[in-house]
């Protein structure tokens, strides 16, 4: 997801900061929240790749990297759902105005407190599973949005279409070069 998500935010902010997409008054509020969404994914869920991968946990190393660490994943992912907000009330006052130009973790973390006494291991398990699907869903929003851009944003497609088809045709890439050799021989 780290990687899919890195790739589909940088290209997010390409597209997002073509001149024909900056006309649009939300647009420099996406670019904020591709690089808040990258953010999120390097502090969060980085975290747990390492785990995974080497067994270290950072917020091990010290209680100030443990609590910096646990303040900068909130802080992350409470501005990418601010920002949201934004563009929801930037978008309602466009509607209205037209001439005039939470997140899972908080659901667990309630719910935690009430089962988290005097519990079995069945109920352990099912606590952890429960924190990993909470997880996998709030990475998997700071991941997808690329796609959900594609998918509702005609302009965006038709931007993304345009990078592609100049990218395609630049010299020294793949196309261009496989072009002139055709044209050569």
């Amino acid at each position: 997801m780290i990687v899919l998500g890195t790739i589909g935010n940088i290209f997010s902010i390409v597209v997002l900061l073509q001149k024909s997409m900056r006309r649009q008054t939300t647009v420099m509020y996406l670019v904020a929240l591709s690089f808040n969404d990258m953010a999120v994914l390097y502090i969060g869920l980085l975290r747990y790749w390492i785990l995974a991968t080497f067994e270290i946990d950072v917020r091990h190393f010290s209680e100030f990297l443990c609590k910096v660490h646990i303040w900068l994943v909130y802080v992350t992912v409470d501005t990418s759902a601010w920002i949201l907000v934004v563009v929801s009330f930037e978008r309602l006052a466009l509607v209205w105005y037209p001439h005039i130009s939470n997140t899972p973790v908080s659901i667990y973390l309630a719910f935690y407190e009430t089962f988290s006494a005097d519990i079995s291991s069945y109920t352990t398990a099912r606590l952890v599973l429960a924190w990993a699907i909470t997880n996998l869903v709030m990475f998997m929003n700071n991941t997808i949005n690329f796609l959900l851009y594609c998918v509702g944003g005609e302009n965006f497609r038709r931007e993304c279409r345009r990078l592609l088809t100049r990218l395609k045709g630049q010299p020294g890439s793949e196309a261009t070069v496989m072009q002139s050799t055709l044209v050569e021989n």
